[in-house]
């Protein structure tokens, strides 16, 4: 038996086993998006909990939440991965089923400034009441903005978009 077992092991390849380890890491850094109370519905041990609260109050200098990211990795490996894949995909697809007005506004904010000019190309295509001039400033200014003046601009384009959204 001992041989069989062997045998198993050996016949994943060392490429298959990183893929694995690389699509935890992947699983791991979609769980840091979410907010502390989706976190809480997830069956999540204590030590992978605190490893994602932790990469939240990590500055993204010098690489720190790079290194957390895989630090977190790492911890998935022994967590019920498979448990916490499908409760991620149930949470991501009731969200995406109550599509309320306030994630519409978001999502167009998040493609605007994350795509830039083919994400503004995008939303003027839709909805041509925007300024393009207004959009690319507020691209502009969150790319070189630090992470508290990124969340101030991310308001202020949501803030946007609904005013003229709702008119």
């Amino acid at each position: 038996m001992d041989i069989k077992e062997n045998s198993e092991q050996e016949l994943i390849s060392k490429t298959q086993r990183k893929k694995d380890m690389i699509a935890l890491q992947k699983l791991g850094e979609k769980l840091t998006t979410f907010k502390p109370g989706q976190l809480d519905k997830l069956p999540l041990d204590e030590e992978l909990r605190y490893a994602i609260d932790e990469f939240k109050r990590l500055p993204n200098s010098h690489g720190a939440r790079k290194r957390q990211a895989q630090y977190i990795g790492r911890v998935m490996r022994d967590a019920n991965h498979q448990a916490i894949s499908e409760a991620v995909k149930s949470i991501q697809t009731s969200q995406s089923t109550t599509g309320d007005q306030d994630s519409k506004y978001e999502q167009w904010c998040t493609r605007v400034l994350l795509d830039g000019d083919m994400g503004i190309d995008l939303l003027l295509d839709k909805h041509a009441d925007f300024e393009r001039q207004k959009l690319r400033q507020f691209y502009l200014e969150y790319g070189k903005s630090n992470e508290s003046r990124q969340l101030q601009v991310r308001k202020k384009l949501v803030t946007y978009l609904e005013e003229v959204l709702k008119d």
